[in-house]
């Protein structure tokens, strides 16, 4: 006795075949498209990311800027002036200006890689053969 498909399992299993080989190009039609749109939605990630840090650094620059005049304005003063309550009052101030922007973050974010479906779908080149005789 040979062991054998029958024709009948046979065509069924070719057109589970075929099905799957159309699902599979559906779903990398499917996964292209989402690239593309994430690609085009990674833009405008990049985009605010710069408009961000962009707006980060001028409120950085100018609070730096703020105290160092304030540290000017603070050197100008007396040495008795400075060691007293108020000169280290405005000292501390001072120095809380720089922490306060230097603890805001530049923002930076790596692009997400690309789906793909050959990383998750093996089986590409399936055969199925008949029992040896």
């Amino acid at each position: 006795m040979a062991f054998r498909i029958s024709r009948e399992k046979r065509a069924e299993i070719d057109a589970q075949l075929t099905e799957l080989t159309d699902a599979k190009d559906a779903l990398d039609n499917a996964v292209v498209a989402f690239n593309d749109r994430m690609s085009e939605a990674w833009e405008a990630v990049e985009e605010a990311v710069n408009a961000y840090n962009g707006v980060r650094d001028d409120l950085v620059g100018m609070v730096d800027g703020e105290a160092d005049d304030q540290q000017s304005q603070y050197d100008d003063k007396s040495e008795k002036w400075q060691e007293g309550d108020t000169g280290q009052a405005v000292q501390e101030w001072i120095e809380s200006l720089r922490t306060a922007v230097g603890d805001i973050n530049e923002v930076a974010m790596d692009k997400p890689e690309d789906l793909s479906v050959d990383d998750v779908v093996g089986g590409d080149d399936i055969t199925i053969e008949d029992a040896p005789e």
